[in-house]
């Protein structure tokens, strides 16, 4: 006859994932010693002299199960978490107790960085708040665990819908100023995600912060796609924010660069426009020969006022030239 383990319940969810992980596995030390038995993981607790088992000890990568009959020793019980029922499981135990599940959170998705990608596609709204709540408000969390949080797990939850809201939550996240230059360029290089996230995110910037969101875009190497599908949020950084000269040198060289690809591109004409008139404003430098071709080439509404001030820009080179 079968035995029936009980398991307290606080040891639910550990024990739960170990059924989930061995089905595929017959070598797996869990399945060679329980594979026989029932198991009642939330059984009530019943009187001593009827408790046939007890859990002695456990931690990470362990489980002890000790009993009357048998003992047995499951080394590495968790396995890497994969299959969706798994998913389910965690997400609900996120959903139902995240403070006391906030640490094999971490522990997981350092084992397993997929795994964050799952989470933001399954959690609901409420759970990804107070996850963010806990790692924004954290003082010393595990800092390869926040670099994964930046790089994987807020791109691809912001996929899944974005609203104002989102960029109210996230940018709660901006004191970590390296982890977050990090989400910001992964975002830049994501044509997936809604460029109106950019543009709602740099409206909220002031001037000096919109020029380190614009140097953020020096040696990114963006793709022709990647360029003009971010291009109307780098066109109002670059209106408002404070100019200088590596201002003026990237934003040159980047429509130097795209200008192949934008030749009928109205947001591309406002951003060639906004630079010739602070060239104009600030008496400022710039390739004559790169802003010529540019011009020559591009095809959009903006075209002629661009043409008008670099005329201008060449009469008062040539008067002070002579």
């Amino acid at each position: 006859m079968s035995e029936i383990w009980n398991f307290s319940p606080s040891l639910q969810f550990e024990v739960e994932l170990c059924l989930s992980t061995v089905s595929n596995n017959e070598n797996n030390k869990w399945l060679k010693a329980f594979g026989h038995c029932k198991f009642n993981l939330v059984h009530p607790p019943r009187p001593a002299e009827h408790n046939n088992s007890e859990i002695e000890g456990r931690n990470a990568s362990t489980i002890i199960v000790s009993a009357e009959k048998d003992h047995a020793v499951v080394d590495n019980a968790k396995t890497t978490i994969t299959d969706n029922e798994t998913i389910e499981k965690i997400c609900e135990c996120l959903h139902t107790d995240l403070s006391s599940r906030y640490n094999f959170m971490i522990e997981e998705c350092l084992k397993n960085p997929n795994l964050l990608v799952k989470l933001a596609c399954h959690l609901n709204i409420n759970t990804v708040e107070k996850i963010c709540k806990f790692v924004f408000e954290s003082n010393n969390v595990n800092k390869d665990f926040l670099v994964l949080f930046f790089k994987v797990f807020l791109p691809a939850y912001i996929k899944r819908g974005y609203s104002c809201h989102t960029l109210d939550l996230l940018l709660c996240g901006s004191k970590f100023s390296l982890e977050f230059d990090i989400f910001i360029r992964k975002i830049l290089k994501d044509c997936n995600i809604p460029n109106n996230f950019l543009q709602d995110y740099v409206k909220m910037l002031n001037g000096e912060q919109q020029s380190r969101y614009l140097l953020l875009l020096a040696n990114l190497d963006l793709s022709s796609e990647q360029f003009v599908h971010n291009l109307f949020s780098i066109y109002l950084a670059y209106k408002d924010c404070v100019k200088s000269d590596k201002i003026q040198c990237l934003i040159q060289s980047l429509l130097y660069e795209y200008s192949n690809n934008c030749i009928s591109d109205k947001n591309y004409g406002r951003l060639l426009l906004s630079f010739l008139q602070t060239v104009k404003s600030c008496k400022g430098n710039f390739n004559r020969e790169y802003v010529e071709k540019i011009i020559t080439l591009h095809r959009s509404p903006f075209k002629r006022p661009c043409l008008t001030i670099f005329n201008e820009l060449l009469n008062y080179e040539q008067l002070h030239t002579d």
